[in-house]
């Protein structure tokens, strides 16, 4: 207690040198003037700790027998004095605290904590939108608020609480443990999902009817769960996985023209003139039905006039459509890219594009594209699923 009251109002630490050091000693324990953390560095030289409304009374009492030498001046007193000589000092001290204490008022961020599968991001926005912005007094923070709106957007939570932390407002919350899967035991059978030649099955339960190498369709069995063995009859439900070759076709048409002009060297001109946004006709014309078309400005009259004319010369060449490959080659690879995206989009997830084959003819009619995806995937679906199966094509 006694070192805080020396911190309180304040201490010195002092040098004292005598001749008779403990004499001296005893004369200020006599006067009631109280020294603590003595240290004596040699026979005449001691140094110690006193407070700062005794060092008078000591030096008074020591006068003409011992030096007192101050070595330092400390405690919230000589603070006071520091900041009292050096204004500036206080001023900008005093500013911090205050800016210490109006910044603890406001919430500059948000905190997301405990997040595994759902986004800290998505999180963020539901609290956002719930009134919690950073940069906002706390005060117009509403924690039950903030709560209930990740309750309402995430219900599958098992705990939510929202607290400030310094200037950070922090969500923590707890996923819970997703339901585990309960697999149907009831007796029943593994089809085909769709038609494909088969490269691979492997039987969990139950007995395979297809082999690798055949060719099946839709809906036809591939693991039985009804099958004797050994004389005995069993009835399980069938699991396995069973890979396929499957095949993908789709066919589009282009009408897409694969002409390009080409020009045949005849050149005719028209002379017309552009008032008001109209092109009136002066001379010359266009006699040519496939052309190519050149304008060049020859004159302007009130060119820095509200209204202008100009009178333009417009160059026509003729030119005949030719046949190129080098279109068609385009047309063909810009569909060929389309359909291909689109079969992709029908394969499931897991599916694997081994080959793909494309066809082009030409008719009246346009261009035919052909194009066909091979792709392993797995087929087998056990019976109960089978009559919600939706039919896939390619078309």
């Amino acid at each position: 207690m006694s070192l805080l009251w020396y911190f309180i109002f304040g201490y010195a630490i002092i040098e004292l040198e005598a001749v008779r050091v403990e004499h001296a000693l005893g004369r200020i324990a006599e006067a009631g003037v109280e020294l603590v953390s003595i240290r004596r560095d040699s026979y005449t030289v001691v140094h110690a700790k006193v407070k700062s409304t005794d060092l008078k009374k000591l030096r008074r009492i020591l006068s003409g027998s011992a030096r007192v030498t101050v070595e330092k001046y400390g405690g919230i007193r000589a603070l006071f004095w520091l900041l009292k000589r050096h204004v500036v000092l206080a001023a900008g001290a005093l500013l911090a605290l205050l800016a210490v204490l109006v910044i603890s008022f406001f919430c500059f961020k948000v905190e997301v904590v405990g997040t595994e599968t759902i986004s800290p991001q998505e999180l963020c926005r539901i609290v956002e939108e719930s009134g919690a912005r950073p940069v906002m007094l706390k005060s117009r923070i509403d924690i039950d608020a903030v709560e209930r709106a990740v309750w309402k957007a995430f219900p599958d939570l098992i705990y939510v609480y929202a607290s400030f932390d310094g200037v950070s407002l922090v969500v923590e919350v707890r996923e819970g443990v997703p339901v585990p899967e309960i697999y149907d035991t009831r007796p029943s059978s593994v089809y085909a999902l769709c038609d494909g030649v088969i490269t691979e099955i492997i039987v969990y339960s139950g007995k395979a009817v297809a082999c690798v190498g055949d060719r099946v369709r839709k809906g036809d069995l591939l693991i039985t769960g009804e099958y004797e063995s050994n004389g005995m009859s069993f009835s399980v439900a069938a699991g396995g996985r069973v890979t396929a070759r499957t095949e993908y076709i789709s066919t589009v048409v282009s009408g897409a023209d694969c002409t390009e002009l080409v020009l045949t060297g005849k050149v005719a001109t028209e002379r017309v003139m552009l008032f008001l946004n109209n092109r009136i006709h002066l001379s010359g014309g266009n006699p040519f039905s496939l052309f190519t078309e050149e304008s060049r400005v020859t004159s302007t009259l009130g060119e820095n006039y509200p209204v202008q004319i100009e009178l333009l010369e417009v160059t026509y060449r003729e030119a005949e459509a030719v046949y190129s490959e080098e279109k068609k080659q385009a047309v063909v690879t810009a569909a060929k890219k389309a359909t291909y995206q689109h079969i992709c989009s029908l394969l499931p997830e897991d599916a694997e594009v081994c080959a793909v084959y494309s066809y082009v003819t030409d008719s009246a009619e346009g261009i035919f594209i052909t194009l066909t995806v091979s792709a392993y995937e797995q087929i087998g679906a056990r019976g109960g699923a089978l009559a919600a199966l939706v039919p896939r094509s390619a078309e």
